[in-house]
């Protein structure tokens, strides 16, 4: 079995850390949407919208890591220690990135962005992780992770739909 940092690497931390990975940038540019609207697309491709994006997942990964979220799976048993460890990691990930906005000031990804996402990021965790424990106590370990792959590749041609429809391509 492989090791990331200290644990163990199973088949359910990894769904969870690339599932997490993919709903902490959506929800980022859903509250850049939200609070910048058109800008956003300028935000994205000018400012290093996205590299800013995989920055703050990145910090907040580590921080639910660090917060023993990944490799307990008696944490998706008892909702009231999920909740408090989610809000302790992102306690954690919000000290960490105001020190990085106040040394590094370009990091921001804009005026009022963090605050939004941050509502966004944590309902959309812990309805995921909820969602998530319910799916692996009630489903065969390997139909979960069936439902897993596929609910991945949803994503995946969602976004591809998503990206030909904001930038169509014009017949000839």
């Amino acid at each position: 079995m492989a090791k990331g940092l200290i644990q163990d690497v199973t088949w359910r931390s990894t769904t969870l850390v690339v599932f997490e990975n993919i709903l902490i940038i959506s929800a980022i540019g859903a509250g850049a949407y939200i609070r910048l609207g058109d800008d956003t697309w300028d935000l994205i491709r000018l400012d290093h919208g996205l590299l800013k994006a995989l920055l703050i997942s990145f910090v907040c990964q580590l921080c639910l890591y660090y917060g023993d979220l990944y490799d307990n799976p008696r944490l998706t048993i008892d909702h009231r220690e999920l909740l408090v460890r989610i809000f302790q990691a992102f306690g954690a990930t919000s000290l960490i990135l105001s020190a990085l906005y106040y040394w590094f000031p370009d990091l921001i990804l804009g005026r009022g962005v963090f605050a939004t996402s941050a509502v966004l990021v944590v309902v959309s965790l812990i309805g995921w992780r909820l969602g998530f424990g319910w799916m692996m106590a009630a489903l065969p370990t390997s139909l979960g992770l069936l439902i897993s792959a596929g609910v991945l590749v949803a994503c995946l041609v969602f976004d591809v739909i998503q990206t030909y429809a904001v930038f169509p391509i014009k017949k000839p």
